[in-house]
């Protein structure tokens, strides 16, 4: 549950980031630095699409993975634990 949670926060943030690079949100809040800085930079992209988008795809496989290992037939499953291993590694 601990990881369903973690990769559901992460979905929204990367989704915040996601859609200011895209241009729905106007001004970014950020406590620590300058996020404007980062998101404009020439590294905010990967093979064409804003990274931020990539984590958005990320966080929701891995919430999908974090939730269909708590359903009850894949409960004891040790391939939803290692699938999960590698793409946090990943």
């Amino acid at each position: 549950m601990a990881i369903a949670t973690i990769a559901l926060v992460g979905f929204f943030v990367a989704l915040y980031l996601a859609l200011y690079k895209i241009g729905l949100i106007g001004e970014l809040a950020c406590s620590i630095g300058s996020c404007e800085t980062v998101q404009l930079s020439r590294w905010s992209t990967f093979l064409g699409l804003p990274v931020a988008a990539w984590g958005v795809g990320f966080y929701v496989a891995m919430l999908a993975v974090a939730l269909a290992g708590l359903q009850s037939a894949l409960a004891e499953s040790r391939a939803i634990t290692w699938l999960l291993v590698a793409m946090s590694g990943w």
